[in-house]
């Protein structure tokens, strides 16, 4: 990662009142590089104008809320957001005018809309993952692996995941992401093969279980979120690898494999 030439890089946070901004309000405070001088959360909201500590549970930090991005042009860097779709997008084009770069760690696009963060990061450059955890990314590595080196065709392969009851994308887009990754690394793919089940049910952070059920034996390979800061982790560290980039769509890939802009 590219933090010993960097002094400092301002971010500005979305939805700073949920679960992630809250929870990148807090990681945030251990990156001596990183300053986060602005936060925002939905139009209208009653929370405007609050100290971003505070909605963090933690103590004052001197940073407001604020329900424009507009107002917040000239106070950031790099935009990171985990919100909606819509949101996503909304935020997505105003970086796009204004050459802002942007972590993006909202799940639940469909295909047109990935279409447009593809288009829109030839002119800015675009951080966009499904899961922030380097854990996730090294399970998707190793199926590449796993994937390369079977050829025979009579297995089940089940994929399971588990999230909070509030999470509303049903299969979680990291369950999307494995399959794709076992379809675009497994030559006898068939898309009847691949059975997805989702379970929302309490605070469960995350949970992917990747089964693969031969005669006789099987094998398990399961990701384990204990806690929501791996996330933001990731996505703070995301922004500081993004810091720089003129242009480019990128992942946690790049990240772990020291991936650099060409």
């Amino acid at each position: 990662m590219q933090t010993s030439k960097i002094s400092c890089i301002r971010i500005a946070t979305t939805g700073a009142n949920g679960k992630m901004g809250s929870q990148i309000t807090r990681t945030a405070l251990n990156f001596p590089q990183i300053i986060h001088t602005a936060a925002l959360v939905r139009k209208q909201s009653p929370l405007v104008h609050q100290d971003i500590g505070l909605l963090a549970n933690i103590h004052p930090i001197g940073i407001l809320t604020q329900d424009n991005i507009e107002k917040i042009e000239n106070k950031f860097d790099i935009l990171i957001d985990f919100t909606s779709p819509q949101s996503s997008l909304e935020y997505l084009d105003f970086c796009y005018k204004n050459k802002k770069n942007i972590v993006i760690g909202t799940t639940g696009f469909n295909k047109k809309q990935k279409k447009i963060i593809k288009e829109m990061s030839k002119k800015i450059a675009i951080f966009f993952s499904s899961n922030f955890s380097y854990g996730m990314n090294i399970v998707l590595n190793l199926l590449k692996k796993i994937f390369h080196v079977i050829h025979i065709n009579n297995f089940d392969i089940d994929v399971i995941e588990m999230h909070h009851r509030k999470k509303s994308d049903i299969p979680s887009s990291t369950a999307i992401e494995i399959c794709n990754c076992i379809k675009r690394n497994f030559r006898n793919y068939q898309s009847s093969k691949i059975k997805v089940s989702s379970i929302r049910s309490g605070n469960i952070v995350g949970e992917h279980k990747i089964i693969l059920s031969f005669l006789g034996e099987s094998i398990e390979i399961t990701h384990h979120a204990y806690d929501r800061n791996i996330f933001s982790l990731g996505a703070i560290q995301s922004a500081i690898w993004l810091y720089q980039k003129k242009s480019g769509l990128f992942n946690m890939n790049h990240i772990l494999t020291k991936s650099k802009l060409k």
